[in-house]
């Protein structure tokens, strides 16, 4: 079933999930940090980490879980220069991290996999994001979902996209791009055939 998240000025992140058997309670504090009041998730984990990707960069959201009072904190990264290279050094074995469905998302996914502990494509079309869309608080709606599914200990239902082997999707491609080519060529005879019509001839 689709779960919906909203978040508006005077509503607290968290409380915005319409879902009896999952949710957190985060709020902002005077100085405009987000926290969260939770106990420490599952597995040992050390950061949970949200990326709204973007075609040239991507913004992250990041909970240090072995903090006890821990404050969300954003970044923003360019994909083509070093401090990408370096944001991907900088994760651990222990830590999850989201990213929402994007035509790049499986790329993303597999450059981050082999140096975290999970790495998820969220469903997007399962999950619903309602209010404000900016890149931070797009990173942040996406932090929340983690959040909900991790600390209920219910990450094996998160709304997630299968993301196949290196193989298949290369077949996926090769058969996209002949598909492509094949409708392409059927529009140009088609307008050649036009043109021919429009000129008399048969």
């Amino acid at each position: 079933h689709s779960v919906w998240y909203s978040h508006s000025p005077d509503q607290p992140y968290g409380t915005g999930i319409i879902d009896a058997r999952t949710r957190i309670d985060v709020w902002q504090n005077h100085q405009g940090k987000q926290k969260v009041d939770v106990a420490t998730p599952r597995g040992g984990i050390m950061k949970l980490i949200a990326l709204d990707l973007h075609q040239d960069n991507i913004i992250t959201a990041t909970l240090d879980c072995s903090e006890v009072d821990s404050s969300i904190t954003t970044a923003k990264y360019c994909l083509q220069n070093k401090e990408f290279d370096d944001f991907v050094d900088s994760t651990k074995s222990d830590d999850v991290i989201i990213v929402e469905s994007t035509t790049n998302a499986f790329w993303l996914y597999r450059r981050l996999k082999p140096h975290v502990r999970e790495c998820y494509i969220l469903n997007t079309n399962a999950v619903h994001l309602r209010g404000n869309k900016t890149d931070s608080i797009d990173a942040k709606k996406l932090l929340q979902i983690l959040c909900t599914f991790v600390y209920t200990k219910t990450e094996s239902e998160l709304p997630k996209v299968y993301v196949p082997s290196e193989g298949i999707m290369k077949l996926r491609s090769l058969f996209a791009s002949y598909g492509l080519f094949v409708k392409m060529s059927t529009q140009c005879k088609n307008r050649i055939h036009s043109v021919y019509r429009q000129n008399g001839i048969v």
